[in-house]
């Protein structure tokens, strides 16, 4: 009876051993699987009670309180099994999570040029508003539009621009900070949002951008430069002025304005930058 007991005590502690990595390796993918991390709670929850259930057994001094050694048998090879399953169904979780990262990507990246398309930079944009307001930070919108960009296509080629528009990305993306977002707005205009970016820092920011395209060559056609000019309109979002549900109400408003600055540019003579005021009224579009 002894030598049983010692058995079963044997039994259960390997299977506390086991139960314990099940329990770490269910932490550790409740860190890492995002939307499932609450079927992860309830299995580490679950493996939690039966650990406590092995524990109050080891515990015992009495004979009638441990299993039969089939049983102890029994429970070593469950919670090996179980550790050995916890541990494929924690990298088969962290697997599709990477994949519905990566097809997220995918979703909302323009192609072409490889920055964030409508869908996406809207959805960023909304996300640095939310930000704004939590932080009390300005948040700053560029609208960028090619100027001339039909007589590129018509004298050149849509290959040629093509990568224009692929360089003027390059441009944009040097030009800015890793916070910056980028995104293809639609035909040759550009979003760029710039987060707690004053008025003076987002002027700043567009002259440095406009100038870089200015100076720059985006493609070649017939072994010749092509270079290409850009307008630039702002439109700043502070939080001290709006409360946050007039913040969400007003992001096509801002779309909007950064827009009629940028019509306001390409009205100045293009190549320019144009800060939204409220004396900017509509205009005609060119």
């Amino acid at each position: 009876m002894a030598s049983n007991l010692s058995y079963e005590i044997y039994c259960y502690a390997i299977a506390l051993f086991a139960q314990s990595i099940s329990i770490a390796i269910a932490i550790s993918a409740y860190k890492n699987s995002g939307r499932f991390r609450y079927s992860w709670i309830v299995m580490s929850t679950v493996l939690g009670a039966m650990l406590l259930r092995r524990v109050v057994t080891l515990t015992s001094h009495t004979q009638t309180e441990i299993s039969s050694p089939l049983e102890a048998s029994l429970t070593v090879a469950i919670s090996i099994g179980m550790a050995i399953a916890m541990y494929g169904l924690k990298n088969i979780f962290i697997d599709l999570e990477k994949q519905k990262t990566v097809l997220e990507g995918l979703t909302q990246t323009d192609p072409l040029t490889g920055a964030l398309n409508r869908a996406g930079i809207m959805s960023h944009l909304e996300q640095e508003f939310q930000r704004a307001h939590r932080n009390l930070q300005p948040v700053a919108v560029l609208m960028i539009d090619i100027d001339h960009f039909k007589f590129v296509n018509d004298q050149y080629g849509h290959l040629v621009g093509d990568v224009v528009l692929q360089n003027l990305i390059s441009n944009l993306q040097r030009s800015v900070r890793e916070i910056d977002s980028i995104g293809r707005f639609g035909g040759e205009e550009f979003l760029v949002i710039l987060p707690d970016t004053s008025t003076e820092q987002a002027s700043v920011t567009a002259e440095r951008i406009r100038k870089a395209v200015e100076q720059s060559t985006c493609a070649y056609a017939d072994e010749k430069e092509v270079k290409i000019t850009i307008s630039i309109g702002i439109a700043v979002y502070n939080p001290h002025e709006f409360d946050l549900q007039k913040s969400q109400n007003r992001l096509q408003e801002y779309i909007r304005q950064s827009d009629l600055a940028m019509y306001k540019a390409k009205n100045s003579g293009r190549n320019c930058v144009v800060l939204w005021t409220p004396e900017l009224g509509p205009i005609q579009t060119l």
